[in-house]
This record gives structure tokens, C-alpha cells and sequence, in this order.
């Protein structure tokens, strides 16, 4: 008995089988991960919150100064009990509002000996190794802001910037 090959079964193609499943695995693939990236910007996701914190909201107001308040250069001798050293700074002050006078300038402007007064009473106050730690300068321009804020309210200051910054020791 001959075989025919025309009445035998034929195996079936298994390259056809192995890219529909390809195919239909990197369609699922992409619907689902499009899908979770439409969700993750949609929403806020509860991992990224502690637990009774609210979401965070976008601030309403501004994160910029009104006006910017330029003082001149101080030249400090710092309180290192052992040995002299000197800090060299440039302050500017974010004002919430803008000055009354017609520019943002220390030579023009009533609040100038508050302020110098202010600033050097901090300044003088810290020694080398505390402004050289790793938070040394976060710490300052807290300590200034506070003291700013307490000492001439009326001025309105929000941020204090460090436009120059060097110690000798």
C-alpha cells in the first residue's frame, strides 16, 4: 500500500500559532499599560500619601517675591572661640510686596539700618563649622527669616537668598 500524501494529515503551521500569540500578548501588553498610565496621572495614588494626610493641593499663590531687596555685601568676624574667622556674604530678601521707594535698592530705602542691624546680630552669632555642616546654610536663611519677620513685619519678607558666600578661617 502506497501512502498517499494527499489523504494523510497535515501537521499545522506553527509559525502562524506563535505570532498570533506574540501579537495578541504585546496588544494586551500595551492596553494595559496604556491604561495604567492614564490612571497614575488621573489619579492620585494612595502609596504616595501617608495615611490621614490629605493630597497635596497646588498652591494658589505665587511661589515668587513681589520684589527682590538687594543689600550690600557683609563682612562678619565669626564667634570661633579658637582661632579668627571671617564669613563674606551677599544677601538678597524676597519681599511680598514691593517698596515704597522707586527701586528695590538698600541705599533708598527707610528700612536699611533695621535690616543691616538685624542681619549682623545673626550673622555674628554662628561660628565656621556650623555655616560649613552640610544644613549650615538651610539653618541661616531660617534663622534670618525669622528674625526678619519678627523684628520689621511691615518690610514683608518671604525668602532670604544668599548671593555671595564665602568663609575664611
Amino acid at each position: 500500500m502506497g501512502s498517499n500524501p494527499s489523504n494523510a494529515p497535515q501537521p499545522r503551521k506553527s509559525g502562524s500559532n506563535k505570532l498570533i500569540v506574540i501579537l495578541l500578548a504585546a496588544v494586551l501588553f500595551l492596553v494595559l499599560g496604556g491604561g495604567g498610565l492614564w490612571y497614575a496621572t488621573h489619579h492620585t495614588l494612595s502609596f504616595s500619601r501617608q495615611p490621614g494626610n490629605p493630597a497635596p493641593k497646588i498652591a494658589a499663590k505665587n511661589a515668587q517675591p513681589e520684589a527682590v531687596f538687594q543689600l550690600q555685601s557683609f563682612v562678619v568676624n565669626l564667634a570661633d572661640p579658637d582661632h579668627s574667622a571671617f564669613l563674606r556674604i551677599g544677601i538678597a530678601l524676597g519681599l511680598d510686596k514691593p517698596l515704597s521707594t522707586s527701586n528695590d535698592s538698600e541705599k533708598s530705602s527707610p528700612f536699611t539700618p533695621q535690616v543691616r542691624d538685624a542681619v549682623l546680630g545673626v550673622l555674628s552669632t554662628w561660628n565656621s563649622q556650623d555655616l560649613l555642616a552640610p544644613d549650615g546654610r538651610k539653618k541661616l536663611k531660617k534663622q534670618l527669616l525669622q528674625t526678619l519677620q519678627r523684628k520689621i513685619p511691615e518690610l514683608g519678607v518671604t525668602d532670604i537668598y544668599f548671593t555671595d558666600y564665602l568663609i575664611q578661617q
